[in-house]
């Protein structure tokens, strides 16, 4: 059967819209391809309270944050020192202060 939700459900509208998951994913395979920390990089761990999951990819001389909030409320967790740049899901100069409920994340150090 069709969903009943096929009109918004579809690949036509979703290339209509920005803020769609298919231009959320096919951003986030373009930094992957661009950023050689997220393909090959070591895996470390970062403390996180409950429902939040950070961890740096490193490889070189790069260091991706990636960062996600599994909850449906604000959450702060501890980010590792450096200057860090946003470059998912838009670039900002700085980290913000706490994960919004749901954000992905991912940040380079500068």
């Amino acid at each position: 059967k069709v969903h009943p939700d096929h009109a918004r459900r579809n690949v036509a509208a979703q290339e209509a819209d920005p803020d769609s998951l298919l231009h959320f994913t096919r951003r986030l395979i373009a930094l992957r391809r661009e950023t050689p920390a997220l393909r090959r990089g070591n895996f470390v761990p970062l403390s996180t309270p409950a429902g939040v999951l950070a961890y740096l990819r490193q490889a070189e001389d790069e260091s991706i944050l990636v960062a996600m909030n599994f909850t449906g409320r604000e959450s702060r967790f501890p980010v590792p020192e450096g200057d860090w740049q946003v470059v998912f899901p838009r670039e900002a100069d700085t980290l913000p202060a706490a994960l919004a409920p749901h954000q992905v994340l991912l940040a380079r150090r500068g």
